[in-house]
């Protein structure tokens, strides 16, 4: 993580992604759906049943070496159509979230609209510059307010910078 951080600081284009419900996007194999069972009840003088759960549960130990696996299957697909963004990603990510940056405006708006291309990281995106952040609202990602913009690590970024 700090090797992340580091990276990120030395970019003066940053921007950032998250995979929304990342972890329930994964579907657990029927053979291992026996290892979440739990015990569920409607009524507290019925007698309870048990369910499994059908998703990789948040907060069990193997859960983010799937959805890093899973993830990285995924950036496989896209590596020869985008092999600048494929390095990228699998370097700048950390459990569901893509801490990135870039030189210049231009390759940090390449670098982002490919992400978005990627199923995985159609979630929420935002970038320090207000080109990217425009051009990322075309592709689903929600407009960050200047409140909340960025807070990653407040006191090197700054959310106004004009390009």
């Amino acid at each position: 993580m700090l090797e992340l951080l580091l990276r990120f600081r030395k970019n003066p284009v940053a921007f950032t992604a998250d995979v929304k419900s990342a972890f329930l996007q994964i579907e657990l194999d029927l053979r291992d759906r026996e290892f979440t069972r739990f015990f569920w009840t409607d009524n507290l003088n019925n007698n309870p049943y048990v369910l499994n759960f059908t998703r990789v549960l948040f907060g069990l130990r193997p859960s983010p070496y799937l959805l890093a696996a899973t993830l990285k299957h995924h950036f496989k697909k896209y590596k020869e159509q985008y092999p600048h963004t494929f390095d990228l990603l699998n370097s700048s990510i950390y459990v569901d979230d893509f801490i990135c940056g870039r030189n210049d405006v231009p390759d940090a708006l390449r670098t982002t609209l490919e992400c978005c291309k990627y199923s995985v990281t159609r979630a929420c995106c935002c970038a320090n510059g207000e080109l990217i952040q425009n051009n990322l609202i075309c592709y689903g990602s929600k407009k960050v307010s200047k409140q909340n913009s960025l807070k990653l690590v407040p006191p090197i970024l700054n959310h106004r910078l004009r390009f």
